[in-house]
């Protein structure tokens, strides 16, 4: 949808594919999808661009969210054993801005 334009153009379906995903953000072009123990990064299709790590003590992503203007884009992901950690999406390659940090014991079933 194009703000600037007059006529309005309802959303349609360029692709679709399966997938196991506990949460999924869309930036730009992207699709960011918990899966298992990372973040897999994928084009519409489905085709996975790259994926971001998590380690093992961290546990697995449950939630996460994106976020971004002109200055630069974050992506951070909270997992099911309380930690938050965060990357900077910007570029062409991820990288961690922020290892991960325990805030809780246990953060089953977060929500952002």
């Amino acid at each position: 949808y194009d703000e600037n334009s007059e006529r309005r153009v309802d959303p349609s379906r360029l692709a679709s594919f399966e997938t196991r995903t506990r949460a999924a953000a869309i930036w730009k072009d992207s699709l960011y999808l918990c899966i298992a123990d990372r973040i897999e990064v994928t084009n519409f299709q489905g085709t996975v661009k790259s994926s971001m790590a998590l380690l093992d003590s961290e546990g697995a992503p449950s939630c996460l969210a994106v976020a971004g203007n002109a200055a630069g884009a974050f992506c951070v992901v909270g997992t099911d054993r309380g930690f938050v950690k965060a990357w900077d999406i910007s570029r062409r390659e991820a990288r961690v801005q922020s290892q991960g940090k325990r805030l809780a014991p246990a953060a089953a079933g977060c929500r952002i």
